[in-house]
């Protein structure tokens, strides 16, 4: 296996060596320091102007009942969420409009180029920066703010085109917003027909089946009956005690006797009557009552859901039918764009010390080199020549 360069060349002596060509290392330091100083400064500036805006607030009450129930899929919901917003920032359309007003074109001077368009977008994607803040953990991220900076060589240019791409988003989410608004108009629209047709239905069941079975207020009928009920049985209860204390003291052929047994028939005929009432008494019978009252409460319950639903529709379908009207920005912008007064980039220092860094350091590896072939080459009349060369 060959060593390596660097394995005879002790700290020691590589120091020694240095000192003797302080002289080379400063030329070099100082022509490096020159030329990477006139470079980064000929360097063309770049501005940057951004904005920011909050995502669009999620719907809340009957809209989030709405949206929780999925029908967003089939056409309803509301606005367009965080990440679809940020879709439209990076969509073709926006970027064609500043490539188009702003001549990119011609400014980029890809006006030879086969693919103009293309080209311009490519370098005009690598100049707009788009940063979402999310907050939360794995599975619940929320989107809670966004910025977006564009970078140009003129500070003018840089707040025009973020100026411009503010006004195209908010016009583009505006047309997105107010066409979906259309189309929930126009579903909103359709299911509320369908449930007024359903509400109808049930309100016709409803009545149908009180002017059937006479049950207009079930609480207060069945209540009324089960309470006669529980009054005829205590009565003839009471009857039967008496009528069973009077045969012990006195003979079968008392008047008492007689009484007690013709009022408790009475009573037992009228509990038996209650029993069985017919449908047109106004007051059900005890025999139908349960099947009555529960056939009761799941035609009103129905009726009260078809309600509820046509209520709920209604406010959604004004709500939509409003909103496809406004033309509004909906779009909460929290900085807007400022022509920036400092430039971006190039942070020349910073530059200039890492160029720096990285060229001595390379300086150094080739002077270690140079030392590893000083000593390790029988002849090195060539090497020796360009060192002393150097030195001069």
């Amino acid at each position: 296996m060959e060593p390596s360069p660097f394995s005879s060349v002790s700290i020691g002596s590589y120091v020694t060596y240095l000192a003797e060509h302080k002289k080379l290392i400063l030329k070099n330091f100082v022509v490096t320091l020159v030329l990477t100083t006139i470079v980064v400064f000929l360097l063309p500036k770049q501005y940057k102007s951004s904005f920011s805006f909050l995502p669009p607030i999620q719907s809340s009450g009957y809209s989030a009942l709405l949206d929780n129930m999925k029908i967003g899929e089939f056409g309803g919901g509301n606005q367009p969420s965080s990440a679809q917003v940020i879709y439209m920032l990076n969509s073709r359309t926006l970027r064609v409009k500043l490539v188009e007003k702003f001549d990119l074109i011609k400014r980029y001077r890809l006006t030879r180029s086969r693919n103009k368009t293309e080209d311009a977008l490519k370098k005009l994607d690598k100049r707009i920066k788009i940063e979402d803040e999310i907050t939360g953990g794995f599975a619940t991220e929320d989107i809670v703010g966004v910025s977006v900076a564009v970078v140009d060589d003129s500070p003018d240019t840089a707040y025009l085109m973020a100026k411009c791409l503010n006004e195209e988003l908010e016009k583009l989410f505006v047309e997105v917003y107010s066409r979906k608004a259309e189309v929930d108009k126009d579903f909103y629209e359709k299911r509320i027909g369908e449930t007024e047709k359903r509400l109808k239905e049930a309100q016709n069941a409803l009545e149908l089946f009180q002017s059937t079975n006479k049950v207009f207020s079930p609480d207060a009928q069945f209540g009324y009956m089960v309470k006669l009920h529980s009054d005829l049985e205590l009565q003839i209860e009471q009857k039967k005690i008496e009528l069973n204390l009077i045969k012990q003291n006195l003979d079968g052929s008392s008047s008492t006797v007689t009484r007690l047994v013709t009022e408790i028939g009475s009573l037992e005929r009228e509990l038996e009557r209650i029993r069985t009432l017919s449908k047109k008494e106004i007051i059900p019978s005890l025999s139908t009552a349960p099947q009555l009252f529960y056939r009761y409460l799941n035609l009103q319950r129905d009726l009260e859901l078809q309600e509820k639903s046509y209520l709920v529709l209604f406010q959604q379908y004004k709500q939509a039918e409003l909103q496809s009207k406004k033309d509004l920005p909906i779009l909460l912008i929290i900085d807007h764009p400022v022509r920036p007064e400092y430039k971006f980039r190039p942070k020349r220092i910073l530059v200039i010390l890492s160029i720096m860094l990285v060229e001595t350091t390379f300086f150094l590896l080739l002077l270690a080199f140079f030392k590893y072939k000083a000593e390790n080459l029988d002849r090195n009349e060539h090497y020796r020549a360009f060192i002393d060369a150097l030195r001069k």
